[in-house]
């Protein structure tokens, strides 16, 4: 199939002025909400052979551009803008990753996690290939489709990634595996996406009819292995608000 043409959007500014210059958004939040997240790790057998790709981790442009084109690239074939990268975004992820916690921050972003994929990109197509599990019919949140849904939420206006390698490290004390293990990806999203009762609204089916799979570069190809779990969180509307106020008070 042929590879599908980027296109880049000016999109909305967040929660604190980014470097580049954007257009601002006014935003408005009547409603309580529900959000859910999700967290992605690589099955052992799916890199056990696999060479890691040193340098699409630690060149900051080679990372930045890999997350970002290919997110584009497929938020494009479901029909929804292109991301915006923010440095405010990227800093929070990063910061985030350095702990080598696999487990969500809860702070006021919406947020993908991944680790021990051999490069920047499989981590990313990982998300994009829950594609094939998500039931567009009748579209709302499951374990396997989170980050799918969240990498391709229309109301979803910038993001901002970082990465750190975590090494070798072992289970926690209580055998949980909330350590992440070799290079660990964070991207932190603005909007949030992955709220309940609005996934019709912000996820489409695939303008081209497939979708089912994509490949390190944003072509059709079989999916890698995976293993997910989600972490549902409610009552979370005072934070919202206070973000939501913060970003229009940017307008």
């Amino acid at each position: 199939m042929a590879r599908l043409r980027l296109k880049l959007l000016l999109l909305s500014a967040l929660l604190t002025r980014p470097t580049q210059s954007t257009t601002t958004t006014t935003l408005r939040h009547t409603s309580t909400i529900t959000i859910v997240q999700t967290i992605h790790a690589s099955a052992a057998t799916a890199t056990a052979s696999a060479t890691t790709d040193e340098h699409s981790y630690t060149d900051d442009g080679v990372f930045k551009s890999t997350v970002l084109n290919i997110s584009n690239t497929v938020r494009q074939n479901y029909n929804a803008s292109a991301l915006l990268w923010n440095n405010t975004l990227a800093d929070y992820a990063q910061a985030w990753s350095e702990g080598c916690r696999f487990e969500h921050s809860n702070g006021p972003y919406g947020e993908n996690l991944a680790a021990t994929y051999p490069s920047a990109a499989d981590a990313v197509t990982a998300w994009a290939n829950e594609s094939q599990h998500f039931t567009f019919a009748d579209p709302g949140f499951s374990e396997g489709t989170g980050h799918f849904s969240q990498m391709v939420w229309k109301g979803t206006a910038a993001m901002g990634c970082g990465r750190t390698n975590c090494g070798s490290v072992d289970e926690g004390g209580d055998g949980d595996d909330a350590d992440a293990d070799g290079w660990y990806v964070v991207c932190s999203y603005w909007p949030r996406g992955n709220v309940l009762g609005q996934f019709a609204a912000n996820v489409d089916a695939a303008v081209d009819g497939s979708g089912s799979s994509w490949d390190e570069e944003g072509m059709i190809a079989k999916s890698k292995s995976g293993v997910a779990r989600a972490d549902v969180r409610r009552g979370l509307l005072g934070v919202q608000l206070l973000a939501l106020a913060s970003w229009a008070a940017l307008a």
